[in-house]
């Protein structure tokens, strides 16, 4: 038997529990000591390329983005990794912009117990495998 999606959707969310749990207390760290995060991966008749990461910390949200274009802040499409921060304020051209937003690669092998940054959903692009 041959399993295949027919309707494939754009984008794929993938919701890591454990970070409720976590931050909840409800989870010991030592049987998750680290998280690794695929960068891309196949799946039946489908390919996943990650798109986006986001964080949940210090009571916000936080995310890393992998391509930008803003016809102000960034008029040349940029298609490397990005970090949001939209509850801090950064400076672009001697002006105050809101969201700090900095080009800066994520980890993908992160130690739990000591990293700052928790991934709660990664998010995929999801293409269709060519026909073999």
């Amino acid at each position: 038997m041959e399993k295949r999606v027919i309707n494939i959707p754009d984008y794929y969310c993938c919701i890591l529990e454990y970070a409720e749990d976590f931050s909840r207390g409800k989870l010991e760290v030592v049987k998750f000591p680290v998280l690794k995060i695929e960068e891309d991966f196949e799946c039946e008749n489908m390919s996943f390329e990650l798109k986006g990461i986001v964080y949940f910390q210090h009571l916000h949200y936080t995310a890393h983005v992998k391509g930008i274009y803003h016809p102000k802040l960034f008029p040349n499409k940029n298609f490397g990794w990005f970090y949001h921060d939209g509850i801090k304020d950064g400076i672009f051209e001697g002006k105050t912009v809101k969201g700090l937003l900095f080009e800066n690669t994520p980890e993908y092998e992160i130690d739990i117990r000591n990293s700052q940054l928790k991934p709660y959903i990664l998010i995929y692009k999801v293409y269709k495998s060519p026909e073999v």
